[in-house]
């Protein structure tokens, strides 16, 4: 059978667990007790015979109780004391699934630093200016620019070299003076080399690149999506991971062996979440 999300009670019993059922059998739904979070289950219900004194309220003449006092109280109610003794004395079914339910484990979540995201303007840029805008323009300009020419030296010995002289003299910016030159020997620009160029502008004025991913959340969760990274793309993001979905297989799991369990296991987490959340939980 498939059944719904379980919920972890955190109030100690002396002899069994006390884990919610499933919406199938009427039980309380996620977030019904609390702000949407799974109770972290606390130490598991024990008992038996001189496990703690007797007293003489309906809960103590069986040898169980509560640590919480508040819980006690409560869970000494007719209803929910005759429910809880149903459930936790004599019924190894019962014990067998809270057994089986406390090694399901918990979700969580997690923060960390991503890795930095790779360079933006810089990497992107110099890529274009390698790529495209030196081979454009290196046949036409360099006969008279680079060293030993007639005019001002601006182009180096490669493309990645003439790419930092060109930074150093601002033509990655727009209406540099590469693009307005003035009267000289050489050819104007053509249209595709202003394209070219004007291409590579824009990438250098695009700003850094993204953040890295965000930390591997706890439990089950995976990790978020990273900020962005400004100037030269070095930030790091950080990611909550998501609840432990895996937890949920494991309780539907633990359940469908133990399907004569559920429902006296229902009519306890009522109780306990429910009539005596407000003292339980």
């Amino acid at each position: 059978m498939r059944l719904a999300r379980w919920i972890f009670v955190s109030a100690p019993l002396f002899i069994a667990g006390a884990i919610a059922c499933n919406a199938n059998v009427a039980v309380q739904p996620l977030g019904a007790n609390s702000d949407g979070d799974d109770g972290e289950t606390k130490t598991p219900p024990r008992g038996g015979p001189g496990s703690r004194p007797t007293d003489n309220t309906c809960l103590g003449k069986e040898n169980l109780g509560f640590d919480k006092a508040s819980c006690q109280t409560c869970m000494n109610a007719d209803g929910c004391c005759q429910v809880t003794i149903a459930c936790f004395k004599g019924n190894a079914d019962c014990a067998a699934l809270q057994e089986c339910m406390s090694k399901c484990g918990g979700g969580g979540t997690g923060t960390g630093g991503g890795d930095g995201g790779g360079g933006g303007g810089g990497s992107t840029g110099q890529n274009l200016f390698v790529t495209e805008v030196y081979p454009a323009v290196n046949g036409t300009c360099a006969g008279c620019h680079a060293a030993g020419g007639t005019g001002p030296t601006f182009f180096g010995a490669t493309a990645a070299a003439t790419y930092t002289i060109f930074k150093a003299n601002g033509y990655h910016l727009a209406n540099s003076g590469f693009v307005n030159k003035g009267a000289h020997a050489g050819p104007a620009l053509t249209a595709g080399q202003l394209a070219t160029i004007n291409k590579w502008v824009a990438a250098e004025a695009g700003g850094g690149g993204g953040g890295g991913g965000g930390g591997g959340g706890g439990g089950g969760g995976g990790g978020g999506g990273g900020g962005g990274g400004g100037g030269n793309g070095m930030g790091g993001g950080n990611g909550t991971g998501g609840g432990g979905g895996d937890k949920t297989a494991c309780q539907n799991a633990c359940a469908e062996q133990h399907p004569g369990a559920v429902t006296k296991w229902t009519e306890y987490n009522t109780c306990v979440t429910q009539t005596c959340g407000a003292d339980c939980l």
